[in-house]
């Protein structure tokens, strides 16, 4: 990988120059080179790419210099590239190449030829193989792919290929908020995922949004009203995970399809191979990774880019070897390490990092840690072929069907999968009937995706009554091996889908597996869903929508233009799971349960002027349990307003509330596993519902059943004014503030419960084309609602001034910054807690001078002086640096300098525990 990374970034630099129409004369040769040869004519370069030869001298502590720095060797590169279009003739390159030097370090690229009929590829692909759905995958591979027209306007796909991360199916019950929830896995292939909320295809920016780093989703689109999601509904998520050494095999394989029969009928053939390592004795389970961070001057969160992080002492195999870690977390801050409960609390189930107290914007935080790959039972070698059709009768009626059989995988023996469908389509009515028989020793080819094993009959229609009414109707009827996700089952852990009875006395809502690690021994659940639903859009009239659905499971071993718009929706869910038959009637697991869920969306948006639109959105939840008295409510409202008065003036308002008050599931935010484990650092049981110093925002983790459960509730409320405003062509004005209350209690939250207050005023001027000022004012005061907490304050200024005379060969750069506050400190625990208020206070000043000397020549110089003291640390620092830089062309630099850094710490006049 490292000499692939090499040669790529010699590539790069070789064809950097031939992209300049203004390249200096030494390079212009090699310009008409390429040219003459027809070597890289088109092709697009974006980015950039800096490397640093440097040596050091310190006097004083060499460990405190490098533990200040994350560029103190020798050779230093960083990259951020991208590279697209042809090489040669048929033959191109779309390449990506990102190297920060301290953080993930990645090279994607494919290699290309094609020609009318023919494309043949290498590198990192994205196949989406379909057309049969027992014997197709959506995956991202590194391999070879070939594609081929055939005559009859036939077409022939192969692969061979390595998988690049190991795919994961996770469920996650609703908490009767629209997130954040934590898949725990990470970092997540880009658009690797497939979201449901109780078995319905959610949409990427349109039901929500994913941060692929960190496994943060959330049900709040953006220019789009939130959805909460309720307590008995069930968040079941596919995806694949990136980590160390989670390779899991390699897959190829090849389709053909060709059109027969005057085009009226396709066939298609599929056979793949998906081959697996061997035993899972010598695989290992966990990985290691070093995160490196910048400090911000503020408490955090550091989230680290691999999780779930694994508890103290877990046995574990790692390079090969099992080994039990005692210590698997290790923070340092300027290669000082921190104690876990002193300084800072972890969270490991979600991978974050939280001070009690500010790090300077100046320190190096350093986080080296041992993350969970997931479980390790995986399917051996497995083998599919298929053969598909689609027969169109006439122009209104056709036939499908796919089948599929298979051998090894999960099920080590031969299972076969037949789909046949008839669908109808005419202008006011669609229907279709589909028939499924997946027996259960059929083994899937291990993709991103949700599939079963089960038989039975599906049918849906959708009839227009009129050019403004539609009614649709989808059913099914199946017997499974695996139970519908959906939501509640009055039962802790026992919601349905890929769970067990197994899990009673672990309660883990985040249930996670790899895919097809296990196969049903039998179709014995009985799985039930019926959607009722109509539209009715008439013009200049609200567009409404009521839908019925209906879900149940039964028996087996796992659970279950015009100037304003107006839309209601209103669901209503069934949901039931059966029970056992059996003659211990009392125990819960054999008795029938399940609930009932209604919700009402509403939005409106009022646009009188083109200048001014206004729009509200309000939702209300209501569920309840069947078999008892449980109740949940939710509600959520979001007002806005944006003015656009002028060119010159613009305002946006907004204001949103979501609360909820009990619930029928009880999902919560990954505390501690049994007190211990991940969650509370392993040390302490903590569930993540608030910061460490406030269990009371979500709950103490207790797993004896001592202490009464708190009623689960949760208000969120956020106020925020966006302002600008030009009065000049040379003065801009803009203001943002903001006003959040949030409370939360329970086993529901995420933050501790507090009122946030901020703002910040920028003002730019540009008195003359040659000098532009900018200023920042800023104020942002969390005060933390339990006693005695006290309150995170931050008030800071921050100015820049740029001058260039104009003709002048000169430029002058002048920056200030200055920060001052305070935040509350917590050492100990119980009766032993300390709490201490630590002020911090940040001055920095910086300028630079630059002189163009011609011919590509430039000089520049800068110096700075930083001060910060908190509880952590008391120090000056002075830097100062002097080049020469040399301008090769328009994409390429090449500099000399020296550089000198002065930082000499002292004592701080409220030392605390942990002090550098």
């Amino acid at each position: 990988m490292r000499r692939s990374r090499w040669l790529w970034l010699t590539i790069c630099l070789l064809i950097l120059p031939a992209g300049s129409a203004h390249a200096s004369r030494p390079l212009r040769g090699l310009q008409r080179l390429f040219k003459d040869w027809g070597l890289f004519q088109g092709l697009q370069v974006s980015g950039s790419n800096t490397m640093t030869l440097q040596g050091n001298s310190i006097q004083g502590s060499e460990a405190a210099y490098q533990g200040q720095r994350w560029d103190t060797g020798n050779f230093v590169r960083r990259s951020s590239l991208h590279v697209e279009g042809p090489i040669w003739r048929n033959f191109g390159l779309q390449a990506d190449i990102s190297s920060s030097g301290w953080g993930p370090t990645y090279t994607r690229y494919v290699l290309g030829w094609t020609n009318k009929n023919t494309a043949l590829y290498y590198g990192d692909l994205n196949i989406n193989l379909r057309g049969n759905e027992f014997a197709g995958f959506n995956k991202t591979l590194k391999g070879w792919q070939l594609d081929q027209r055939l005559p009859l306007k036939g077409m022939l796909r192969t692969f061979y290929s390595e998988e690049k991360g190991l795919t994961r199916r996770q469920t996650i019950p609703g908490n009767n908020t629209s997130g954040p929830y934590f898949l725990t896995y990470t970092p997540i292939i880009d658009g690797s995922e497939v979201v449901r909320v109780d078995e319905q295809r959610m949409r990427f920016g349109e039901d929500y949004r994913l941060d692929y780093e960190t496994g943060q989703l959330w049900f709040e689109p953006v220019d789009r009203p939130p959805r909460i999601i309720p307590s008995t509904s069930v968040i079941s998520v596919s995806y694949q995970s990136a980590g160390w050494r989670s390779t899991p095999g390699k897959l190829y394989g090849a389709r053909v399809q060709m059109p027969l029969i005057d085009k009226k009928l396709d066939l298609g053939l599929t056979l793949l191979r998906q081959d697996r390592s061997g035993g899972s004795s010598s695989r290992d389970t966990v990985g290691y990774q070093e995160d490196i961070y910048q400090g911000s001057g503020t408490t955090g969160p550091f989230d680290v880019n691999y999780r779930p992080i694994i508890a103290n002492g877990s046995d574990v195999v790692y390079q090969g070897q099992q080994q039990v870690i005692e210590q698997p977390l290790a923070v340092l801050v300027d290669n000082v390490e921190q104690v876990e409960g002193v300084d800072y609390d972890s969270y490991r189930q979600i991978g974050r990092i939280i001070f009690r107290r500010a790090v300077p914007p100046t320190a190096l935080v350093v986080i080296r840690y041992y993350y969970d790959i997931g479980a390790d039972v995986r399917p051996g070698d497995s083998q599919v072929y298929g053969l598909d059709l689609r027969y169109r009768i006439n122009n209104d009626l056709g036939l499908t069907a796919d089948w599929a059989a298979s051998s090894g995988g999960a099920s080590a023996s031969s299972g076969s999968a037949l789909r046949t469908s008839l669908q109808y389509s005419a202008p006011k009515l669609s229907a279709t009937l589909e028939l499924r028989d997946v027996e259960p020793d059929f083994s899937y080819i291990e993709t991103v995706g949700f599939q079963r094993n089960e038989k039975g009959l599906n049918f849906a229609a959708q009839w227009e009554l009129s050019d403004y009414i539609s009614v649709y109707e989808r059913y099914s009827d199946l017997a499974s091996g695996q139970g519908l996700l959906f939501g509640y089952s009055g039962y802790s852990g026992y919601s349905g889908g890929y769970g067990s009875y197994g899990d009673y006395g672990g309660y883990n809502p985040y249930g996670v597996s790899t895919a097809q690690a296990t196969q049903p021994a039998s179709l014995d659940v009985s799985t039930m869903r019926n959607d009722l639903g109509v539209d009715v859009r008439y013009p200049s009239w609200p567009t409404l929508n009521y839908s019925h659905q209906t879900m149940a499971n039964r028996g087996g071993t796992r659970g279950s233009g015009k100037p304003y718009q107006m839309s209601l929706r209103y669901n209503n869910s069934t949901q039931s799971y059966g029970g056992l038959s059996g003659s211990d009637e009392s125990n819960p697991l054999y008795s029938a349960r399940g609930s009932d869920t209604s919700q009402l969306t509403t939005s409106l948006t009022y646009t009188p002027t083109d200048t001014l639109s206004l729009s509200a959105n309000i939702g209300r939840n209501r569920s309840h349990a069947t078999d008892s008295d449980v109740t949940g409510t939710s509600d959520m409202l979001q007002l806005s307003a944006r003015w656009m008065a002028s060119s010159n003036f613009s305002l946006n308002l907004s204001h949103t509330m979501s609360e909820s008050l009990g619930s029928v599931s009880s999902g919560f935010y990954g505390g501690g596993y049994g007190g211990g484990g991940y969650g509370g650092g392993g040390m302490y049981s903590y569930q993540y519902g608030g910061y460490p110093w406030n269990p009371g925002g979500g709950g103490t983790g207790d797993t004896d059943g001592s202490q009464e459960p708190t009623l689960n509730r949760y208000e969120d409320s956020n106020t925020r004014i966006d302002l600008s405003y030009r009065p000049t062509s040379r003065v801009t004005l803009s203001l943002s503030g903001q006003q959040r209350d949030y409370t939360s209690g329970g086993s529901v939250g995420y933050l501790a419960d507090s009122n946030q207050t901020s703002y910040n005023l920028s003002v730019g001027w540009q008195p003359t084309s040659e000098m532009s000022v900018t200023t920042l004012l800023g104020s942002d005061r969390m005060k933390f609602l339990e006693e005695g907490r006290g309150a995170v304050i931050n008030d800071m200024i921050a100015l820049s001034i740029n001058y260039r005379p104009e003709g002048a060969p000169w430029g002058l750069n002048v920056n200030l910054n200055r920060q001052k506050g305070s935040s509350p400190t917590y050492i100990g625990f119980g009766d032993q807690q300390i709490s201490r208020i630590v002020p911090t206070n940040l001055f920095d000043i910086s300028g630079q001078l630059s002189y163009d000397m011609g011919e590509g020549f430039s000089i520049y110089g800068r110096l700075g002086r930083s001060k910060f003291e908190s509880g952590y640390a008391n120090f000056n620092k002075d830097t100062g640096e002097l080049g020469v830089r040399y301008r090769m062309s328009d994409l390429a630099d090449l500099s000399f300098g020296y550089r000198y850094i002065r930082n000499i710490s002292t004592e701080p006049d409220l030392p605390l525990p942990g002090y550098i």
